[in-house]
């Protein structure tokens, strides 16, 4: 009887495990989903998206709260705050309303 209680629960210990491990994938980039990021006054300015590349994170900077602005207008006013605050960043990550951005550098890989 012991035998075929342990049998049992290996097998559900089996199943379970590869239940988990089938409904866990990874993040694959869609085929068309690369693109070239523009380049405002110096820095990569990534809007609704994110780099591919390995970034460090420097910090957060924020547009104070004047909606009657443009999307380029808000992003010049983010590159003049991350110049003044972050001088070694070499982009920014913008938040989907334009109201702040995280600006970053790139790993160098080697």
């Amino acid at each position: 009887m012991k035998k075929y209680f342990f049998l049992l629960l290996f097998l559900i210990l089996l199943f379970g495990a590869q239940a988990i491990l089938l409904g866990f994938t990874i993040a694959q980039p869609e085929a068309n989903s690369t693109a070239t990021v523009n380049k405002v006054e110096g820095y990569f300015v990534f809007s609704y998206c994110k780099p591919e590349a390995k970034t460090e994170y420097l910090g957060t900077v924020k547009v104070p709260g004047i909606f009657s602005d443009k999307g380029s207008e808000r992003i010049n006013k983010l590159i003049k705050l991350v110049k003044k605050e972050f001088p070694k960043a070499e982009g920014i990550v913008v938040s989907d309303d334009f109201s702040k951005a995280d600006a970053i550098t790139f790993k160098n890989e080697k």
